[in-house]
Parts: structure tokens; C-alpha cells; sequence
């Protein structure tokens, strides 16, 4: 085998992949292989192309196929991997991309991942419903819609809620 691969990414290659799967579920069987043999270890997108797309060798990381398949197809192999497999999708900038382990794993890499955009789109409310003028809204049903979204940020804005989407101290953290 002539291939230019490293040693460390040998035995990602050593993935057989099944052809009756459409590319993203092959895609995303791929990575839960991954896991299991290599866990933590990210996955260079390349490879997930190759095996996704039944490609006889490692394409470029600036081909088509390869930013085409990042575009499109992530969403749908991260939905596979939560409703199929039970784990998540965790990107490593620059390195690649790996499934979740375990349950650790997903509450400090998906769950706090999606606790920001909770946080995010809390104060993204907040701040809509600032500009609003309700006296200046005309028509009945927007008027009670506001009421029910500005009372919705209004609970959601509690210190309960607030105080538990807060990130955990650092000194707190475990190793």
C-alpha cells in the first residue's frame, strides 16, 4: 500500500465500509467505528469524505467533494449519530472531527455547546423585545404574541434559570 499517510492515521483507514448505506449514514457509521477504535481521536473531514463517498483514496481537503459534503451533509450525519447511535458530534478546529464517548463526553462537549446558543438566543429575545413599542402594535394577535414571548423571555430570564445555565466555576471543573 503506497499511500502517504502517517502512521497515526493508518488505522483510520482500515474502516471497510458498507455500500447499501446512503453517504451520510456511512458517514456516520464511520465515525462511531472511529470512536470505538480510536476514541477522542478527531477525524480529518478527508476521511469521512472518502468513506461517505466511496472514494478509492483520500481526496483534497479543498476539493469539491470535500467542501460540498461539509456545506451539506454535517447537519444531517450529526442528526444520524443523536437519533441512531446516541452520541454527538464534536469538531476539534483544524484537526477534524470525533463522536462523543460517552456521557461525559456529551454533557461537557454537545450539551455545553448548546447551553451557549440557549444563553445566546435568550438575550437575542431580550433584546427584540426591547425595540418593540406594544402600544404601537395594531393588530390583536401580535399584540398577544409579544405578551406571550416578552413573558417567555421574562421566565426565562430568572435568576433560576439563569444561575443554572451559567458554566460551572473553573476551580469546580473535574479533570
Amino acid at each position: 500500500m503506497a499511500t502517504k499517510t502517517s502512521k497515526r492515521e493508518d488505522g483510520l483507514l482500515n474502516y471497510k465500509p458498507d455500500s447499501e448505506l446512503d453517504g451520510v449514514s456511512r458517514a456516520a457509521d464511520y465515525l462511531v467505528w472511529a470512536g470505538k477504535n480510536f476514541p477522542r481521536r478527531p477525524v480529518p473531514l478527508t476521511h469521512i469524505v472518502k468513506f461517505a463517498l466511496l472514494e478509492p483514496k483520500i481526496p483534497n481537503e479543498n476539493s469539491k467533494d470535500v467542501l460540498s459534503f461539509k456545506e451539506s451533509k454535517l447537519r444531517r450525519i450529526r442528526a444520524v449519530l443523536m437519533r441512531k447511535y446516541h452520541r454527538g458530534l464534536v469538531y476539534h478546529p483544524g484537526v477534524g472531527y470525533r463522536t462523543t464517548v460517552d456521557d461525559d463526553d456529551i454533557v461537557e462537549n454537545v450539551m455545553e455547546k448548546r447551553r451557549k446558543r440557549v444563553e445566546s438566543s435568550i438575550a437575542s429575545l431580550t433584546e427584540a423585545e426591547s425595540i418593540v413599542n406594544s402600544e404601537h402594535i395594531k393588530s390583536e394577535r401580535v399584540k398577544q404574541r409579544f405578551e406571550d414571548l416578552s413573558e417567555a423571555g421574562r421566565r426565562l430570564n430568572a435568576p433560576a434559570i439563569r444561575d443554572r445555565l451559567a458554566p460551572p466555576a473553573e476551580a469546580e471543573k473535574e479533570e
